[in-house]
């Protein structure tokens, strides 16, 4: 009989836990802002995901949203690391995409040599993955699957 009258303590909990409103965001969001108040996370998920408001006044909002609660220097640094790391990205892409013409050239050198076997294919390509960075293999894996789904080098088991 004891377990029983726990019971609705345990269901209390439940129920007041599933009304704190946590916020979910669905970007990535400055990590200081997990340690704000509701409301400041609240008020900055709202510009955050509204889309239909130019880039520029999304800027303005979220610096203003910084001045109102006090971290406008967290905030900054947190646009500073931003762009950083929007930099690197377009940086790497850039990267890839000028390897992928000699991946694939490669690639198409070993699928072509009819001298080796299917097996000895996969190893060939295997080992030009293990030499390349595996985002080319894989991004040439993809691109061959989109014009041709039944491509041997798009289904990693079959070459």
């Amino acid at each position: 009989m004891t377990f029983f009258k726990f019971i609705p303590f345990f269901a209390t909990i439940a129920v007041v836990h599933s009304n704190v409103g946590f916020i979910h965001f669905n970007q990535p969001i400055p990590s200081f802002l997990q340690s704000m108040s509701l409301k400041a996370q609240y008020d900055y998920k709202v510009i955050l995901e509204n889309e239909t408001i130019a880039v520029d006044l999304k800027n303005t909002g979220f610096e203003k949203w910084a001045e109102t609660y006090k971290v406008t220097s967290q905030y900054a640094q947190y646009q500073k690391d931003q762009k950083v790391s929007k930099a690197q990205m377009e940086s790497n892409i850039t990267q890839l995409i000028s390897k992928l013409s000699s991946v694939n050239s490669q690639i198409t050198k070993i699928l072509d040599n009819s001298s080796l076997g299917v097996k000895e294919q996969r190893e060939a390509v295997d080992e030009l993955e293990e030499q390349q960075d595996e985002k080319e293999i894989s991004t040439i894996r993809f691109i061959r699957h989109l014009f041709n789904p039944k491509d041997a080098l798009s289904d990693k088991r079959s070459v």
